[in-house]
């Protein structure tokens, strides 16, 4: 991280911290208001990672080492990891779901509540 500053996307919208990276890669941290939300997030990421589906696994590495490589991940979630919930087969996300207890729609709204609050 090269640097990093705590701004809003959009006129009125929440506070995030924006970073920039040695790369050039741009990104944010965004604060999950209610424990639900976070307990929701988590079980999501966890059932992504462990629900075996090929078009996740672009790196050929899994998702939590090529993301962390150097310290383990605490009490963060990978939005870009979340986010491919939305891009897959509907009968991957009936997989998905079913591990989270949760219809299809109901994690779609909260992805995009997210990112729409954002920014």
């Amino acid at each position: 991280v090269m640097t990093i500053t705590k701004t809003h996307l959009v006129y009125g919208g929440r506070q995030v911290l924006c970073y920039t990276t040695v790369l050039g890669r741009v990104g944010y941290l965004l604060y999950v208001q209610h424990r639900s939300q976070a307990t929701l997030l988590e079980k999501l990421e966890f059932s992504l990672r462990s629900a075996k589906i090929q078009s996740i696994c672009k790196t050929g590495r899994q998702q939590d080492i090529f993301r962390s490589n150097y310290s383990p991940l605490k009490c963060v979630f990978d939005g870009d990891f979340c986010s491919m919930f939305l891009k897959l087969k509907p009968s991957d996300k009936l997989i998905v779901a079913e591990c989270v207890d949760k219809e299809t729609t109901e994690l779609e709204s909260l992805l995009t509540d997210l990112r729409i609050a954002a920014g």
